[in-house]
């Protein structure tokens, strides 16, 4: 789904489409919003995203755990990734 329809549609009624898209893969909202933060903060890069992720659960590419990864998950993930040490590179003189 491209950023551009979503934009054509209006926010509502991409939340909307969302909504029907979850319910009928018995996917709870708050599934969403854990991973996605509060619905009142999802901008168009969030909603295509959304879409994205339960596109990915349906077609099953992905699980619902790596569609919707807690927010605890993601920060986890973001520090290790960031305390990742940098490769060393030795120079023999």
């Amino acid at each position: 789904v491209s950023q551009s329809r979503y934009i054509a549609m209006g926010k509502e009624k991409a939340k909307e489409t969302i909504f029907k898209k979850a319910a009928n893969l018995s996917i709870n909202v708050d599934i969403i919003e854990a991973s996605f933060g509060k619905q009142a903060g999802w901008d168009t890069e969030k909603l295509v995203q959304i879409s994205g992720a339960l596109r990915g659960y349906e077609d099953g590419y992905i699980s619902l755990e790596e569609a919707f990864p807690s927010q605890r998950e993601t920060n986890n993930l973001n520090q290790m990734l960031n305390e990742k040490e940098e490769p060393k590179v030795e120079i023999e003189a």
